[in-house]
């Protein structure tokens, strides 16, 4: 994978570039090659000098011995074992072991969401009002101005929001939009935004399970900015979400922690391309700090980021919200 460059073609075949066709599954594919390397190495050690009177003893010897080390904890691997990177990485929330959906959630917990807020919002304006799209095919003024209100409101505004004339303004808008379009929430019927029948039959909390499995796994994390495209950053979500648990509430360096991802995933570091003013590992790191901590944790309320304006530590030390324990079980932990 290191002599092919991201915008090579790809060498299976398909015509594609590299970083559009087989990239993600190449580093996936390294991340979970790398312990499997050093099981291999372990398993000889283990051999060596045991004497075995079958094929038979010999089998059930190493069987024992990999599933010991599948699930023992590793801390290049950020201190899970590769049984548990592997499930983390690979499987969806409903086979997850280490990270488990909540039964229930209340309306309260939910409120401490931004993107719930939002939601709410708009679902209740769409409930009572008629919402014509604009030329550009965007929410009305109008709507926009009900959910600000609604938003500024619960949260603390800044100097962003007194600014807002339009949906592209209120970025917390736009996304949750975007976000209730591709889980098929609202649609955009004969020029006016309407709730589905899905959004009026599903409760709150299988409501706030779409919103983010939908921004997890369909919505373009890339969308808005101009870093590679780093799906590898997109599909660790579970990893990243336990990793965050596992901080037991101490608050770190939103920096450290995304430098930490990077040290248990260094392959990452062949997907990126450096310039002058940014090496490879400056590159994942920011995506990883603004992507997962800030546009995805903090929207939907795991995270608060603390820091003194106009002071370097603007915004740098995480903070974990009792939403998220709230919000999922970490039942092995």
């Amino acid at each position: 994978m290191n002599n092919i460059g991201r915008n090579d073609p790809c060498p299976c075949g398909s015509g594609k570039k590299y970083k559009k066709c087989c990239l993600e599954a190449d580093v996936l594919t390294t991340a979970q090659s790398n312990p499997a390397s050093q099981v291999n190495q372990e398993l000889s050690k283990a051999f060596a000098g045991q004497q075995f009177e079958s094929l038979d003893d010999m089998q059930v010897f190493a069987e024992h011995k990999i599933q010991q080390m599948n699930e023992a904890p590793r801390d290049e691997l950020g201190g899970f074992s590769p049984s548990q990177l592997h499930t983390l990485l690979n499987y969806p929330l409903e086979e997850q072991q280490l990270i488990r959906w909540q039964s229930t959630i209340s309306n309260q917990a939910l409120n401490a969401a931004p993107v719930w807020v939002v939601f709410d919002a708009l679902r209740t304006y769409l409930s009572e009002h008629n919402a014509k799209a604009t030329a550009k095919g965007n929410l009305p003024r109008a709507l926009v101005k009900f959910v600000l209100d609604q938003y500024v409101e619960r949260f603390d505004t800044d100097f962003r929001l007194e600014r807002v004339n339009k949906e592209e303004d209120f970025r917390e808008l736009n996304i949750t939009r975007l976000v209730l379009e591709l889980a098929g929430l609202i649609r955009l019927h004969k020029g006016h935004f309407t709730l589905t029948k899905k959004a009026l039959s599903l409760t709150d909390s299988e409501l706030f399970k779409l919103l983010l499995t939908t921004y997890q796994e369909k919505y373009n994390w890339a969308y808005e900015d101009l870093y590679p495209e780093l799906n590898f950053i997109q599909s660790a979500g579970w990893y990243s979400l336990v990793a965050l648990h596992r901080l037991n509430g101490q608050a770190i360096n939103k920096m450290a922690f995304a430098e930490d991802f990077v040290r248990v995933f260094p392959m990452l570091l062949d997907e990126a391309e450096g310039n002058a003013y940014k090496s490879p590992q400056d590159c994942i790191t920011n995506s990883y700090s603004i992507r997962t901590i800030e546009r995805f944790w903090e929207f939907f309320g795991f995270v608060r980021l603390e820091g003194e304006i106009f002071t370097q530590g603007y915004r740098k030390t995480m903070v974990t919200m009792p939403l998220l324990h709230q919000i999922f079980v970490f039942p092995q932990e």
